[in-house]
C-alpha cells in the first residue's frame, strides 16, 4: 500500500509543477484549460478500460 501511496504522491508533484510552469508561462486561463483538457482524457481512458473489463 505505501507504493501506491509514493506514486499518487510523486504524480501529484509532478502535476502541480506542470501546472505552476503553465501558469507562469502561458497565465491562469491556460493552466485551466489544460488540466480541463487532462480531466477530460483521463475520463475517457477510464471510460474505455472499465468498458473492456465488463465485457
Amino acid at each position: 500500500m505505501m507504493g501506491l501511496y509514493s506514486m499518487v504522491t510523486g504524480i501529484g508533484l509532478l502535476a502541480s509543477l506542470i501546472t505552476g510552469f503553465i501558469w507562469e508561462r502561458f497565465g491562469t486561463p491556460a493552466s485551466f484549460y489544460f488540466n480541463g483538457m487532462l480531466a477530460i482524457v483521463a475520463a475517457l481512458l477510464l471510460s474505455f478500460f472499465l468498458r473492456n473489463q465488463v465485457e
